[in-house]
């Protein structure tokens, strides 16, 4: 059997860890290729990964980035992670226009919200339907906010005019 991956553990913080990985396993097709892997690394860690060709590497890290599942164990993870692939999902001959196109499209659509949102808070910034910050929903206005507000009220009523 190929020898698995193993990993430093760092001392365990619940607190502090950033990646918590805890008896993970994976098997295909009857051959075990990752056994009992444990680890944890906080935010700010630097953690390699290397062994020989077959030792379950690129497994283990797609189990890390939540493309696959292991048998056995549980990874959590901070909030926000992510991976990236070795290979674009492309083929050779796909023009760098429609890649380029792709790579843009989630940030472009999060521009396209803000624009709409921004545009229908100057129609109207006291419409409940739109997004409000909670903490701005839950504190009563202070003396300059009300202030902020009756200056943007004048100057909307002026542009009206």
């Amino acid at each position: 059997m190929p020898a698995t991956p193993s990993l430093p553990t760092p001392p365990r913080s619940r607190d502090a860890a950033h990646l918590a990985v805890s008896g993970v396993s994976r098997s295909f097709a009857g051959r075990r290729v990752l056994s009992d892997i444990s680890f944890t690394a906080r935010a700010g860690d630097r953690v390699g990964l290397i062994g020989e060709n077959g030792t379950g590497k690129s497994t283990l890290l797609r189990i890390l980035g939540g493309l696959d599942r292991p048998d056995v164990g549980t990874v959590s993870h901070a909030a926000s992670h992510g991976s990236l692939a070795q290979e674009l999902p492309y083929p050779s001959d796909a023009p760098i226009g429609r890649v380029l196109d792709d790579a843009q499209q989630q940030a472009l659509a999060a521009r396209d919200a803000v624009e709409r949102t921004g545009a229908a808070l100057a129609r109207d910034p006291d419409d409940p339907a739109l997004p409000t910050p909670t903490a701005r929903r839950s504190r009563r206005p202070t003396a300059s906010a009300r202030g902020r507000r009756t200056r943007a009220e004048a100057r909307r009523s002026r542009v009206s005019a």
